[in-house]
């Protein structure tokens, strides 16, 4: 079955036969998720709506899933490949960016330092929606109520999204044949 949305993607689930055509397109998610009202809890959200504005990677469906991880499972659903972004917790140097393929998650022990991402990469799991992509944090800098990103976020936001935007880039045309 071959659908088209809104002309942006075309993908397939399987052939007649059971077998995935390779042939096709492909489409990958990109989520961020978080609470917005909690200072660089929201960063992943952020991200995807700057992505959203700069749009230019073919293939790629951005949403913003903040908290609702019921929400985010409907979303993965026809997603060939995901990419979870969301604030990390790990003392490391704020703002740093880290990534980790979700197979390598899949596999081991679900890292320390996850927040919204913890619950969503369990349901997944649970409900066999074991997708190939990425993880990716930002080390936060403040946590608190405030509904924008901290002064050293904001700093630090335009080269966060690049390099963000370079680790999808990679993969969409390393892993998944996506560019």
């Amino acid at each position: 079955m071959q659908m088209s949305v809104k002309g942006r993607r075309s993908f397939s689930k399987k052939t007649v036969d059971g077998q995935r055509n390779e042939d096709l397109i492909r489409m990958m998610l990109v989520m961020g998720v978080g609470n917005r009202l909690m200072m660089d809890d929201g960063i992943g959200i952020y991200i995807v709506e700057e992505l959203i504005r700069r749009n230019h990677i073919h293939n790629v469906r951005y949403v913003v899933g903040e908290t609702d991880v019921d929400f985010c499972m409907v979303q993965l659903m026809d997603a060939d490949y995901v990419i979870i972004l969301d604030a990390g917790y790990s003392e490391a140097f704020p703002c740093t960016v880290f990534s980790a393929s979700l197979e390598t998650i899949w596999n081991d022990l679900l890292p320390a330092g996850l927040g919204h991402d913890f619950d969503l990469l369990q349901a997944m799991k649970r409900n066999g929606m074991k997708k190939k992509g990425l993880l990716i944090t930002v080390e936060i800098s403040q946590l608190g109520f405030w509904p924008e990103l901290s002064d050293q976020m904001k700093a630090e936001f335009d080269r966060i999204c690049n390099e963000i935007e370079h680790v999808i880039e990679t993969f969409a045309s390393e892993e998944s044949g996506l560019q």
